[in-house]
């Protein structure tokens, strides 16, 4: 499931993404798992993807389609709006600033 900056432009956030940009996607761990043994390891420049663990369970368990503005990613299924919103907020640079801008979808309540 899609996150970080994607994501985040997904649902609406004024945060600038490239076409080229490797997704963050959360996996179940097993998932995680799999995907290392069957794809190996690669150093984070050369990276397709970064895979992360899911923290809970909850976040991979509700998924939702939005139609991403940048391609070649396609339609990705996306994290909740509070998952993205929190993976933001770890990105000391540009993330408080984000956040302020962006309100989810109005079928979403903000929280942040």
């Amino acid at each position: 499931m899609l996150s970080g900056d994607l994501a985040a432009s997904a649902w609406g956030a004024a945060i600038p993404v490239t076409p080229g940009a490797p997704p963050d996607l959360y996996l179940p761990p097993a998932g995680l798992r799999r995907a290392v043994r069957v794809a190996g390891e690669r150093d984070y420049a050369h990276r397709a993807a970064t895979l992360t663990a899911a923290p809970l369970s909850v976040f991979v368990q509700e998924r939702f389609t939005q139609s991403l503005p940048t391609k070649p990613f396609g339609d990705w299924q996306l994290a909740h709006p509070v998952v993205v919103a929190l993976d933001l907020a770890l990105d000391r640079s540009r993330g408080r600033e984000v956040l302020d801008d962006w309100a989810p979808p109005p079928e979403f309540t903000r929280v942040w």
